[in-house]
């Protein structure tokens, strides 16, 4: 058993495996995928997805930069509620594959938020000077981090992440 704070929202143990914080967050999304499937009969598709954005999603962008860099382990039930979400949006059988149904709808997978948003904070520190404070190396280290921690976060992607948001910005041909 390990002892962890609750910091601004955010449970925080002495050996940062973010367990705590990974079953609190999943019991509060799995309340809010019992609404979504209470609300499911009576709303449209958009409407559920406008759910999912307002009761779901804060609680899997919250912090993240700390604690969605972690281990797959503590993870893998936070992409299933996930899914089991997506799954109430859009009638998918549980057999059935649910990765057509994100990119369908133009929705990103945990996974992919992550990424996404890790190479925007290494955009707003080396464009923006948002963070003036925090050295290069510490930065750095967190790259490093995510590479080594994320199985399915290896340099490629990270480097077609910059890149593709490089040229969406216009900064990169």
């Amino acid at each position: 058993m390990s002892f962890s704070v609750k910091y601004l929202g955010v449970y925080i143990d002495c050996d940062l495996i973010w367990h705590d914080y990974a079953d609190y967050i999943c019991g509060k999304i799995c309340k809010n995928i019992n609404v979504m499937v209470k609300l499911k009969h009576y709303v449209s598709k958009a409407t559920l997805i406008s759910v999912y954005y307002s009761l779901i999603y804060p609680y899997l962008t919250y912090a993240f930069t700390l604690w969605g860099i972690n281990y797959n382990a503590p993870l893998s039930q936070i992409v299933k509620l996930q899914n089991k979400a997506f799954r109430v949006i859009n009638d998918v059988p549980l057999m059935e594959s649910i990765t057509l149904h994100y990119t369908s709808f133009g929705l990103l997978k945990f996974s992919n938020i992550v990424k996404l948003n890790t190479c925007k904070l290494f955009y707003d520190y080396f464009h923006h000077e948002k963070f003036p404070n925090i050295p290069i190396n510490i930065l750095i280290k967190i790259l490093f981090s995510c590479i080594s921690r994320v199985v399915s976060m290896n340099i490629s992607s990270i480097l077609k992440c910059i890149v593709e948001y490089f040229r969406e910005k216009g900064i990169m041909p």
